[in-house]
């Protein structure tokens, strides 16, 4: 094969590969249920978007509620990132 044709390969193998990941990464997938999910249009009224559906939605809700979901950081950040609340201020 000559260098030209081997260079020729690997472009359009380097192009094939980007396409593959545009793709990737224009495919959008609900967090719950991993189904893909149609981003909303400007025009549309506002749905459970990133969620496939209400359920889906309501569900990760209830994760965060039950505190199965967290963001990260130690119980000393959270504590001395909240406002002293005045039924602290009464006990002092």
């Amino acid at each position: 094969m000559s260098p030209r044709l081997q260079l020729a390969s690997i472009r359009v193998a380097c192009q094939l590969a980007r396409m593959r990941e545009d793709r990737r990464a224009r495919e959008l997938r609900c967090p719950t249920c991993r189904a893909p999910v149609e981003p909303p249009r400007e025009a549309s009224p506002p749905s459970s978007f990133p969620f496939c559906s209400e359920r889906c939605r309501l569900l990760d809700l209830g994760g965060w509620l039950d505190e199965r979901f967290r963001v990260a950081g130690s119980e000393e950040e959270d504590a001395r990132s909240l406002p002293e609340s005045p039924i602290d201020r009464d006990r002092e």
